[in-house]
């Protein structure tokens, strides 16, 4: 199972806690977090982190942190 949770435009981290929690505690599947960063006290402890960022025109640098 694939979650995807975008936190750009989130105000806050207890709001986003009580409106996805079973999502962010769920055992199965894989969770990706859109904008983490803003956020990161939301984050379990064995998050990967993967960071895309712009290269250049039409390039991308994908960096992968356990």
């Amino acid at each position: 199972i694939l979650r995807h949770l975008d936190l750009y435009r989130a105000d806050d981290a207890a709001e986003i806690w009580s409106a996805v929690h079973d999502e962010l505690e769920a055992p199965d599947g894989l969770l990706v977090i859109e904008w983490a960063d803003r956020f990161p006290e939301l984050l379990p402890q064995n998050a990967v982190h993967v960071r895309i960022a712009h290269a250049g025109e039409g390039r991308r640098t994908i960096t992968i942190t356990p």
